[in-house]
């Protein structure tokens, strides 16, 4: 039994308001929609969602193509609870972008395909997609290979990793695999998830780095599905043959990071300082950050450049040190490099002696 699913699938025929299914709808549209580049507000997308209308009681214009596209992905995700547990393929593929494209500007141009593969060569950012002419190849062995066994999540992120590579379609890629994600998810009766645009750096990154390390996308892709267990868990409803909230003792990366957030005085401190987008999974960055670090000179150090802003909304750059006795962290400002921050901290060292009684501190320069 799917309990998910089911539930998806009798609120859907009810028209219930306010349930899992209104919530998925709004969220899965407004956040995959916004990561591709939609204006669109989610509040935005909640009043055409349930009024089948806009607002114009402000003078912010809206493109068409946002509010069109906005429509659609609700009907993209009405036809994938419909084909939910049918085995993927080349057809439902070309039919969640039909959906998804149908009405917009691109469907007017004569060389855009919609439903079908791309006819011009496409490039993501500094990331090389197949040639044209390789495309239809390329899909075909990757469901056979996809298709040969049972999906876990591992095996979902894969094949989303290597449907982006391929960018079959001229545009509408990544909310297509991102769709494909949570058909999959269902029908292998997973938790599913959705990639919410302020962790899009991370989902972008995860993809990049792929083929070097399959973590930061696998974990971005857990992170999400833990926000979504917490859903599934308000309404009470069943995954993976347990309650939602029979499985108390089994604590999820978000929790844990809350948990770590909680036992750190040093950054917690700077909560007070900094605006934080996401602060859970920013703060996660950081806590890994501090416990994976490099030697340096008997003392542990790592720079990174996180994505949250200072109050004059810059970029900031943060230095971690950690020993035995204390954790230190240090910010600075956006044009502060890492070959200066460290001489930085032998220069500090080396102000205070080898005197290892040192209190936890933030010091910002």
């Amino acid at each position: 039994m799917n309990n998910i699913l089911d539930r998806l699938e009798e609120e859907k025929q009810m028209r219930l308001k306010g349930g899992l299914y209104h919530y998925t709808q709004i969220k899965f549209a407004y956040n995959s929609n916004r990561i591709e580049g939609s204006k669109l507000t989610e509040e935005e997308t909640r009043y055409i969602y349930e009024t089948f209308t806009i607002s114009t009681g402000n003078k912010k214009t809206a493109k068409v193509d946002d509010i069109v596209e906005t429509i659609n992905h609700f009907g993209c995700f009405n036809y994938l609870l419909e084909i939910a547990e049918k085995p993927l393929s080349e057809k439902i593929i070309k039919n969640f972008h039909k959906i998804l494209k149908t009405g917009t500007s691109d469907s007017l141009k004569n060389w855009f395909k919609v439903g079908d593969y791309k006819k011009m060569e496409n490039i993501v950012g500094d990331m090389e997609t197949s040639p044209v002419k390789e495309v239809r190849g390329k899909m075909k062995n990757l469901l056979n290979d996809y298709l040969k066994e049972k999906a876990d999540i591992n095996k979902i992120v894969e094949f989303h990793y290597n449907f982006e590579k391929i960018h079959p379609f001229q545009d509408g890629n990544g909310r297509v695999g991102r769709l494909i994600m949570f058909k999959e998810c269902l029908k292998n009766n997973i938790p599913p998830f959705i990639i919410e645009d302020n962790i899009k750096q991370f989902y972008y990154l995860g993809l990049k780095e792929y083929p070097k390390s399959k973590t930061r996308l696998v974990e971005t892709c857990l992170y999400s599905q833990d926000i979504y267990k917490d859903i599934l868990n308000y309404f009470k409803i069943k995954y993976n043959g347990k309650t939602a909230r029979g499985n108390k003792n089994k604590k999820s990366k978000k929790d844990e990071l809350l948990e770590n957030i909680k036992t750190q005085p040093a950054i917690k401190d700077d909560i007070k300082h900094f605006k934080y987008h996401t602060a859970t999974f920013e703060l996660g960055e950081l806590l890994e950050n501090i416990t994976k670090v490099t030697e340096l000179e008997k003392i542990n150090s790592k720079i990174s450049k996180l994505t949250y802003k200072n109050k004059n909304d810059f970029d900031m750059y943060v230095l971690q040190r950690k020993n035995i006795l204390n954790v230190e962290i240090w910010h600075f400002n956006y044009d502060f490099n890492k070959k200066q921050a460290l001489q930085f901290l032998k220069k500090w060292d080396k102000s205070r002696g080898s005197n290892g009684n040192r209190q936890k501190k933030s010091y910002k320069t």
